[in-house]
Protein backbone atom coordinates (compact mmCIF):
# COMPACT_ATOMS: atom_id res chain seq x y z
CA UNK A 1 0.00 0.00 0.00
CA UNK A 2 1.03 3.07 -1.02
CA UNK A 3 1.60 6.02 1.69
CA UNK A 4 1.61 9.90 0.28
CA UNK A 5 1.16 11.41 3.32
CA UNK A 6 3.63 14.12 4.41
CA UNK A 7 5.41 14.03 7.46
CA UNK A 8 4.21 17.47 8.75
CA UNK A 9 1.76 16.89 11.92
CA UNK A 10 0.11 19.76 12.76
CA UNK A 11 -1.72 20.18 15.97
CA UNK A 12 -2.51 22.63 18.39
CA UNK A 13 -4.71 22.63 21.44
CA UNK A 14 -6.49 26.05 21.92
CA UNK A 15 -8.86 27.66 24.64
CA UNK A 16 -10.68 30.81 24.68
CA UNK A 17 -7.34 32.44 26.46
CA UNK A 18 -4.40 30.78 24.99
CA UNK A 19 -2.93 29.03 22.28
CA UNK A 20 0.18 26.38 23.04
CA UNK A 21 2.37 26.12 20.34
CA UNK A 22 4.02 22.06 19.95
CA UNK A 23 7.10 21.14 17.69
CA UNK A 24 4.39 20.24 15.23
CA UNK A 25 2.49 22.97 15.12
CA UNK A 26 3.15 26.33 12.66
CA UNK A 27 1.39 29.02 13.52
CA UNK A 28 1.65 33.09 12.76
CA UNK A 29 1.92 35.62 15.15
CA UNK A 30 -0.02 38.64 13.30
CA UNK A 31 0.38 42.29 14.52
CA UNK A 32 -3.06 43.81 14.28
CA UNK A 33 -3.79 47.48 14.50
CA UNK A 34 -7.72 47.29 14.00
CA UNK A 35 -8.22 47.53 18.22
CA UNK A 36 -7.00 50.09 21.36
CA UNK A 37 -4.90 48.73 22.59
CA UNK A 38 -3.61 46.77 19.41
CA UNK A 39 -3.45 42.73 19.62
CA UNK A 40 -1.19 40.21 18.52
CA UNK A 41 -3.26 37.49 16.56
CA UNK A 42 -2.10 33.75 17.59
CA UNK A 43 -3.09 31.57 14.33
CA UNK A 44 -3.00 28.12 13.95
CA UNK A 45 -2.30 28.09 10.07
CA UNK A 46 -3.69 24.40 9.67
CA UNK A 47 -6.50 24.19 12.16
CA UNK A 48 -8.92 25.97 10.99
CA UNK A 49 -10.30 26.79 14.62
CA UNK A 50 -10.29 31.15 15.19
CA UNK A 51 -7.07 33.19 15.88
CA UNK A 52 -6.27 34.02 19.57
CA UNK A 53 -5.99 37.92 20.17
CA UNK A 54 -3.40 38.73 22.98
CA UNK A 55 -3.87 42.47 24.00
CA UNK A 56 -0.35 44.23 22.81
CA UNK A 57 0.15 48.05 23.30
CA UNK A 58 -0.88 50.57 20.55
CA UNK A 59 -0.27 50.55 17.07
CA UNK A 60 1.63 47.21 16.39
CA UNK A 61 3.14 46.99 13.53
CA UNK A 62 6.39 44.91 13.31
CA UNK A 63 7.10 40.98 14.36
CA UNK A 64 9.57 38.72 15.38
CA UNK A 65 9.86 35.05 16.94
CA UNK A 66 12.95 33.52 18.59
CA UNK A 67 14.84 30.93 16.85
CA UNK A 68 13.40 28.56 19.38
CA UNK A 69 9.87 29.72 19.33
CA UNK A 70 9.77 30.89 22.64
CA UNK A 71 8.81 33.94 22.73
CA UNK A 72 7.47 36.74 20.27
CA UNK A 73 8.67 40.34 20.17
CA UNK A 74 6.22 43.42 18.70
CA UNK A 75 6.90 46.57 18.26
CA UNK A 76 4.34 49.35 19.30
CA UNK A 77 4.54 52.44 17.19
CA UNK A 78 1.78 54.41 18.87
CA UNK A 79 -0.40 57.17 18.05
CA UNK A 80 1.01 60.31 16.35
CA UNK A 81 3.58 61.90 14.77
CA UNK A 82 7.21 62.10 15.16
CA UNK A 83 6.70 65.41 16.87
CA UNK A 84 3.43 64.26 19.14
CA UNK A 85 4.17 60.81 19.88
CA UNK A 86 5.93 59.31 22.71
CA UNK A 87 8.64 56.36 23.10
CA UNK A 88 7.31 53.17 21.61
CA UNK A 89 7.55 50.36 23.28
CA UNK A 90 8.13 45.98 22.66
CA UNK A 91 6.08 43.61 24.20
CA UNK A 92 7.55 40.11 24.67
CA UNK A 93 4.84 37.33 24.38
CA UNK A 94 5.13 33.71 25.36
CA UNK A 95 4.16 31.08 22.65
CA UNK A 96 1.38 30.40 25.36
CA UNK A 97 -0.23 33.66 24.74
CA UNK A 98 0.47 34.97 28.04
CA UNK A 99 2.55 38.27 28.37
CA UNK A 100 6.32 38.35 29.86
CA UNK A 101 6.99 41.94 29.79
CA UNK A 102 7.02 45.51 28.20
CA UNK A 103 10.10 47.01 27.23
CA UNK A 104 10.11 50.92 27.17
CA UNK A 105 12.66 51.81 23.42
CA UNK A 106 12.51 55.00 21.42
CA UNK A 107 9.75 56.56 18.72
CA UNK A 108 7.77 55.17 16.81
CA UNK A 109 9.27 51.32 16.71
CA UNK A 110 8.79 49.37 13.14
CA UNK A 111 11.00 46.56 12.49
CA UNK A 112 11.86 44.17 14.66
CA UNK A 113 14.51 40.94 13.99
CA UNK A 114 15.84 37.94 16.24
CA UNK A 115 19.25 37.66 15.73
CA UNK A 116 21.33 34.55 15.89
CA UNK A 117 23.78 36.20 18.87
CA UNK A 118 20.88 36.21 21.42
CA UNK A 119 19.62 39.78 20.72
CA UNK A 120 17.01 41.43 19.18
CA UNK A 121 17.19 44.60 17.36
CA UNK A 122 14.36 47.24 16.75
CA UNK A 123 14.33 50.09 13.97
CA UNK A 124 12.99 53.30 15.88
CA UNK A 125 11.67 55.25 12.89
CA UNK A 126 11.30 58.84 14.31
CA UNK A 127 14.43 58.32 16.68
CA UNK A 128 16.53 57.13 13.70
CA UNK A 129 18.15 54.83 15.79
CA UNK A 130 18.52 51.05 16.32
CA UNK A 131 17.61 49.65 20.06
CA UNK A 132 19.51 46.20 20.85
CA UNK A 133 17.37 43.92 23.14
CA UNK A 134 19.19 41.50 25.68
CA UNK A 135 16.60 38.30 25.63
CA UNK A 136 18.67 36.91 28.47
CA UNK A 137 17.39 39.69 30.86
CA UNK A 138 14.72 41.58 28.22
CA UNK A 139 16.21 44.88 28.46
CA UNK A 140 17.83 47.34 26.37
CA UNK A 141 21.58 46.74 26.33
CA UNK A 142 22.68 49.95 23.86
CA UNK A 143 20.71 52.22 21.51
CA UNK A 144 22.85 52.89 18.15
CA UNK A 145 22.34 56.47 16.93
CA UNK A 146 22.02 55.78 12.93
CA UNK A 147 21.13 59.35 12.46
CA UNK A 148 25.21 60.24 13.48
CA UNK A 149 26.22 58.27 10.19
CA UNK A 150 23.79 60.24 8.16
CA UNK A 151 21.11 57.12 8.15
CA UNK A 152 17.41 58.39 8.67
CA UNK A 153 13.80 56.91 9.45
CA UNK A 154 14.83 53.17 9.47
CA UNK A 155 11.94 51.19 8.98
CA UNK A 156 13.18 47.64 8.35
CA UNK A 157 15.49 45.77 10.38
CA UNK A 158 17.23 41.75 9.51
CA UNK A 159 19.72 40.08 11.02
CA UNK A 160 22.31 38.15 9.41
CA UNK A 161 21.99 34.66 10.03
CA UNK A 162 25.54 33.41 9.79
CA UNK A 163 27.25 33.63 13.62
CA UNK A 164 30.89 34.19 11.53
CA UNK A 165 28.79 37.51 10.04
CA UNK A 166 28.39 40.02 12.63
CA UNK A 167 26.14 42.48 10.74
CA UNK A 168 22.91 43.89 11.23
CA UNK A 169 20.92 45.48 7.98
CA UNK A 170 18.37 48.49 8.35
CA UNK A 171 16.46 50.24 5.64
CA UNK A 172 16.46 54.02 6.20
CA UNK A 173 13.14 55.80 4.32
CA UNK A 174 14.74 59.41 5.12
CA UNK A 175 18.28 58.81 3.93
CA UNK A 176 17.72 56.11 1.43
CA UNK A 177 20.07 53.61 2.80
CA UNK A 178 21.01 50.51 3.72
CA UNK A 179 23.00 50.57 7.11
CA UNK A 180 24.96 48.08 8.51
CA UNK A 181 25.69 47.79 12.01
CA UNK A 182 28.53 45.49 12.91
CA UNK A 183 27.45 44.03 15.94
CA UNK A 184 30.81 43.74 17.18
CA UNK A 185 31.79 46.84 17.73
CA UNK A 186 28.93 48.66 16.92
CA UNK A 187 30.12 50.65 14.02
CA UNK A 188 27.85 51.69 10.85
CA UNK A 189 28.42 51.75 7.31
CA UNK A 190 26.05 53.29 5.02
CA UNK A 191 25.21 51.96 1.50
CA UNK A 192 24.21 55.14 0.03
CA UNK A 193 22.54 54.96 -3.61
CA UNK A 194 20.15 51.66 -3.21
CA UNK A 195 17.28 53.10 -4.31
CA UNK A 196 14.20 55.20 -3.41
CA UNK A 197 12.20 54.74 0.01
CA UNK A 198 13.89 51.06 1.26
CA UNK A 199 11.18 49.17 3.14
CA UNK A 200 11.39 45.63 4.28
CA UNK A 201 14.73 43.74 3.91
CA UNK A 202 15.88 39.69 4.22
CA UNK A 203 18.69 37.83 4.60
CA UNK A 204 19.83 34.91 2.10
CA UNK A 205 20.26 31.34 4.12
CA UNK A 206 23.91 31.40 3.13
CA UNK A 207 24.43 35.31 4.42
CA UNK A 208 25.83 36.38 1.22
CA UNK A 209 23.17 38.37 0.00
CA UNK A 210 20.58 41.05 1.24
CA UNK A 211 17.32 41.94 -0.46
CA UNK A 212 16.07 45.12 0.24
CA UNK A 213 12.35 46.17 -1.15
CA UNK A 214 12.05 49.71 -3.02
CA UNK A 215 9.07 51.25 -2.26
CA UNK A 216 9.35 53.99 -4.27
CA UNK A 217 10.92 52.28 -7.38
CA UNK A 218 8.61 49.61 -7.66
CA UNK A 219 11.59 47.06 -7.72
CA UNK A 220 14.25 44.82 -5.27
CA UNK A 221 17.63 45.82 -4.81
CA UNK A 222 20.06 42.66 -4.18
CA UNK A 223 23.14 43.41 -2.27
CA UNK A 224 26.43 41.49 -2.18
CA UNK A 225 27.09 41.39 1.68
CA UNK A 226 30.22 41.21 1.23
CA UNK A 227 31.29 43.66 -0.88
CA UNK A 228 28.27 45.72 -0.06
CA UNK A 229 27.29 46.59 -3.53
CA UNK A 230 24.12 46.97 -5.26
CA UNK A 231 23.94 43.65 -8.11
CA UNK A 232 21.07 44.13 -9.50
CA UNK A 233 17.85 45.85 -9.43
CA UNK A 234 14.60 43.79 -9.99
CA UNK A 235 10.92 45.18 -11.08
CA UNK A 236 8.61 43.82 -8.34
CA UNK A 237 5.65 45.59 -9.31
CA UNK A 238 3.11 46.64 -12.66
CA UNK A 239 5.31 47.46 -15.36
CA UNK A 240 5.22 50.84 -15.09
CA UNK A 241 4.20 51.16 -11.70
CA UNK A 242 7.36 53.01 -9.36
CA UNK A 243 5.26 52.27 -6.10
CA UNK A 244 4.07 49.47 -3.50
CA UNK A 245 7.50 46.99 -2.64
CA UNK A 246 7.10 46.81 1.35
CA UNK A 247 7.96 43.06 2.84
CA UNK A 248 10.67 41.07 1.70
CA UNK A 249 10.85 37.00 2.78
CA UNK A 250 13.63 34.78 1.22
CA UNK A 251 12.39 30.91 1.34
CA UNK A 252 14.66 27.95 1.89
CA UNK A 253 15.25 27.35 -1.85
CA UNK A 254 16.33 30.60 -2.35
CA UNK A 255 12.95 32.18 -4.20
CA UNK A 256 12.21 35.85 -3.01
CA UNK A 257 9.12 37.36 -1.81
CA UNK A 258 8.19 40.56 -1.79
CA UNK A 259 4.75 41.77 -1.02
CA UNK A 260 3.76 45.30 -3.17
CA UNK A 261 0.48 47.16 -1.68
CA UNK A 262 -0.05 49.08 -4.65
CA UNK A 263 -0.56 46.30 -6.65
CA UNK A 264 -2.61 43.67 -3.91
CA UNK A 265 0.12 41.35 -5.10
CA UNK A 266 3.51 39.34 -4.54
CA UNK A 267 5.89 38.96 -6.69
CA UNK A 268 8.10 35.54 -6.33
CA UNK A 269 11.69 36.23 -8.18
CA UNK A 270 13.86 33.30 -8.42
CA UNK A 271 17.55 34.51 -9.15
CA UNK A 272 18.50 31.13 -10.11
CA UNK A 273 17.04 31.42 -13.39
CA UNK A 274 18.90 33.07 -16.41
CA UNK A 275 17.64 35.57 -16.95
CA UNK A 276 15.94 36.57 -13.34
CA UNK A 277 12.43 35.81 -13.34
CA UNK A 278 9.76 37.88 -11.23
CA UNK A 279 6.40 36.40 -11.34
CA UNK A 280 3.31 37.88 -10.06
CA UNK A 281 0.61 36.15 -7.66
CA UNK A 282 -2.57 38.10 -6.59
CA UNK A 283 -3.15 38.39 -3.32
CA UNK A 284 -5.50 40.33 -0.97
CA UNK A 285 -5.85 44.02 -0.44
CA UNK A 286 -2.91 46.38 0.41
CA UNK A 287 -0.58 43.44 1.77
CA UNK A 288 2.26 44.41 4.14
CA UNK A 289 4.09 41.03 5.98
CA UNK A 290 5.28 38.06 4.49
CA UNK A 291 6.85 35.12 5.68
CA UNK A 292 7.60 31.48 4.63
CA UNK A 293 7.23 28.79 7.06
CA UNK A 294 10.48 27.27 8.78
CA UNK A 295 9.80 24.28 6.22
CA UNK A 296 9.85 25.96 2.75
CA UNK A 297 6.31 24.71 1.74
CA UNK A 298 4.19 27.63 2.45
CA UNK A 299 4.28 31.41 2.26
CA UNK A 300 1.98 33.55 4.40
CA UNK A 301 0.75 37.28 3.62
CA UNK A 302 -0.30 39.11 6.00
CA UNK A 303 -3.57 41.73 4.04
CA UNK A 304 -4.14 45.01 5.93
CA UNK A 305 -6.92 46.03 4.09
CA UNK A 306 -8.98 42.42 3.66
CA UNK A 307 -8.82 40.77 6.95
CA UNK A 308 -6.60 37.65 6.31
CA UNK A 309 -3.47 35.89 5.65
CA UNK A 310 -2.82 34.52 1.86
CA UNK A 311 -1.03 31.56 1.59
CA UNK A 312 0.85 30.34 -1.41
CA UNK A 313 1.96 26.62 -1.76
CA UNK A 314 5.97 26.67 -3.16
CA UNK A 315 6.26 23.55 -4.66
CA UNK A 316 3.56 24.97 -7.23
CA UNK A 317 3.40 28.47 -6.62
CA UNK A 318 -0.67 28.14 -6.40
CA UNK A 319 -2.46 30.80 -4.26
CA UNK A 320 -4.51 28.39 -1.71
CA UNK A 321 -7.61 29.57 0.04
CA UNK A 322 -7.11 32.20 2.36
CA UNK A 323 -6.79 32.15 6.28
CA UNK A 324 -9.58 34.81 7.22
CA UNK A 325 -8.97 37.21 9.92
CA UNK A 326 -12.46 38.73 10.73
CA UNK A 327 -12.47 42.74 11.82
CA UNK A 328 -8.14 42.85 11.73
CA UNK A 329 -5.83 45.17 10.46
CA UNK A 330 -2.93 42.55 9.89
CA UNK A 331 0.62 44.17 8.79
CA UNK A 332 2.74 41.07 10.12
CA UNK A 333 5.91 43.29 9.39
CA UNK A 334 8.83 40.72 9.97
CA UNK A 335 9.29 37.24 10.31
CA UNK A 336 6.25 36.22 11.64
CA UNK A 337 5.81 32.26 11.11
CA UNK A 338 7.15 29.56 13.12
CA UNK A 339 7.22 26.29 13.10
CA UNK A 340 8.84 23.05 12.32
CA UNK A 341 11.94 23.11 10.48
CA UNK A 342 12.04 19.62 8.67
CA UNK A 343 11.26 19.49 5.21
CA UNK A 344 7.89 17.29 4.89
CA UNK A 345 8.51 14.10 2.19
CA UNK A 346 5.85 11.36 1.35
CA UNK A 347 7.12 8.26 1.68
CA UNK A 348 6.06 4.56 0.77
CA UNK A 349 6.52 1.82 3.28
CA UNK A 350 6.87 -1.61 1.25
CA UNK A 351 6.72 -0.08 -2.24
CA UNK A 352 4.69 -2.53 -4.77
CA UNK A 353 2.71 -3.99 -1.50
CA UNK A 354 -0.82 -4.25 -0.94
CA UNK A 355 -0.22 -4.72 2.68
CA UNK A 356 2.39 -2.83 4.84
CA UNK A 357 2.74 -5.61 7.69
CA UNK A 358 5.76 -6.08 9.57
CA UNK A 359 6.71 -8.40 11.80
CA UNK A 360 9.42 -7.17 14.33
CA UNK A 361 10.67 -10.23 15.31
CA UNK A 362 11.97 -10.82 11.57
CA UNK A 363 16.03 -9.97 11.29
CA UNK A 364 15.57 -8.67 8.03
CA UNK A 365 15.08 -5.27 6.39
CA UNK A 366 12.17 -3.13 5.45
CA UNK A 367 12.54 -1.05 2.11
CA UNK A 368 10.79 2.00 2.22
CA UNK A 369 10.79 4.84 -0.71
CA UNK A 370 11.37 8.70 0.11
CA UNK A 371 9.55 9.95 -2.81
CA UNK A 372 10.41 12.21 -5.42
CA UNK A 373 8.43 15.25 -7.28
CA UNK A 374 8.93 17.97 -9.57
CA UNK A 375 10.45 20.13 -6.50
CA UNK A 376 12.11 17.52 -4.44
CA UNK A 377 14.73 14.96 -6.09
CA UNK A 378 15.26 12.51 -3.63
CA UNK A 379 18.43 10.28 -4.81
CA UNK A 380 19.78 13.62 -5.13
CA UNK A 381 19.04 15.53 -2.25
CA UNK A 382 18.95 12.37 0.83
CA UNK A 383 22.04 11.32 2.66
CA UNK A 384 20.31 8.14 2.85
CA UNK A 385 22.83 6.83 5.44
CA UNK A 386 21.16 9.27 7.69
CA UNK A 387 17.60 7.79 7.10
CA UNK A 388 16.30 5.97 10.20
CA UNK A 389 12.13 4.21 10.41
CA UNK A 390 10.61 4.24 13.70
CA UNK A 391 14.31 4.73 15.16
CA UNK A 392 15.78 1.89 13.22
CA UNK A 393 18.83 2.78 10.94
CA UNK A 394 18.92 1.22 7.24
CA UNK A 395 20.95 -1.59 6.26
CA UNK A 396 24.66 -0.70 5.55
CA UNK A 397 27.06 -2.03 3.18
CA UNK A 398 30.41 -3.91 4.08
CA UNK A 399 31.95 -0.59 4.66
CA UNK A 400 29.81 0.00 7.63
CA UNK A 401 29.24 3.79 5.99
CA UNK A 402 27.17 3.19 3.05
CA UNK A 403 23.37 3.03 2.90
CA UNK A 404 21.87 0.19 0.65
CA UNK A 405 19.25 1.83 -1.85
CA UNK A 406 17.98 1.64 -4.47
CA UNK A 407 16.97 4.68 -7.43
CA UNK A 408 13.37 4.05 -9.00
CA UNK A 409 10.17 5.09 -10.15
CA UNK A 410 7.96 3.17 -7.51
CA UNK A 411 4.86 4.57 -8.03
CA UNK A 412 5.01 5.69 -11.96
CA UNK A 413 4.74 9.23 -11.80
CA UNK A 414 7.53 9.97 -13.38
CA UNK A 415 10.62 10.88 -11.03
CA UNK A 416 13.03 7.93 -9.60
CA UNK A 417 12.37 7.66 -6.11
CA UNK A 418 15.02 6.88 -3.20
CA UNK A 419 14.03 2.99 -1.83
CA UNK A 420 16.38 2.19 1.81
CA UNK A 421 16.40 -0.80 3.86
CA UNK A 422 15.84 -0.16 7.28
CA UNK A 423 16.67 -2.87 10.45
CA UNK A 424 13.23 -4.01 11.06
CA UNK A 425 14.37 -5.77 14.39
CA UNK A 426 15.53 -2.28 15.32
CA UNK A 427 12.09 -0.55 14.65
CA UNK A 428 10.47 1.01 18.24
CA UNK A 429 6.77 0.92 17.97
CA UNK A 430 4.56 0.95 20.98
CA UNK A 431 1.77 -1.69 21.16
CA UNK A 432 -1.64 -0.66 19.04
CA UNK A 433 0.60 2.17 17.37
CA UNK A 434 0.11 1.77 13.35
CA UNK A 435 1.80 5.43 12.49
CA UNK A 436 5.59 5.26 11.78
CA UNK A 437 7.91 9.09 11.52
CA UNK A 438 11.15 8.51 8.72
CA UNK A 439 13.70 11.10 9.88
CA UNK A 440 16.80 11.69 8.04
CA UNK A 441 19.33 14.54 6.91
CA UNK A 442 19.72 15.99 3.26
CA UNK A 443 23.76 16.44 1.94
CA UNK A 444 23.20 19.61 3.21
CA UNK A 445 22.21 19.22 6.64
CA UNK A 446 18.47 20.62 6.37
CA UNK A 447 15.92 17.73 8.02
CA UNK A 448 13.62 15.60 6.61
CA UNK A 449 10.50 13.75 7.37
CA UNK A 450 7.48 11.84 6.41
CA UNK A 451 5.03 9.48 7.76
CA UNK A 452 3.41 6.26 6.90
CA UNK A 453 1.01 3.48 8.53
CA UNK A 454 1.80 0.20 9.22
CA UNK A 455 0.27 -3.18 10.74
CA UNK A 456 3.12 -4.72 13.11
CA UNK A 457 3.57 -8.19 13.96
CA UNK A 458 4.80 -8.23 17.44
CA UNK A 459 8.73 -9.97 17.18
CA UNK A 460 8.97 -12.77 20.17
Amino acid sequence: MRHLVFGLVMALLLSSSSALASQSSTMAFVTDSATIPGTLLLVNVASGQSPVPVSVGSAPFGVAVLPDGSRVYVSNRGFGSCRTSSNGTISVIYADGTLKTTIPVQKMPMGVAAGPDGRVYVANNCSHSLSVINTANEMVDMTVSLMKYGSLSPRGVAANPIATMPYVYVTNRGSDDLAVVNTNDWSVVRITGIGNDPFGVAVAKDGKTIYVALEGDGKLAVVNAITLLVDARIDVGPFGSNTGPTGVAVGRDGRVYVTNTESNSVWVVDLTKNPVTSVSKGVGAKPVGVAVSPDGSRVYVANSMSASLSVISTSDGRVLDPIELPGSTPFAFGNYVWGPTAIPVAIDIKPGSNQNTINLGSHGVTPVAILSSSVFNAPVLVNPATVTLAGAPVQLKGDGVTAVVEERDVNGDGFVDLVVHVQTDAMVVPQGETAVVLEGKTWTGDDIRGEGTVRIVPGK
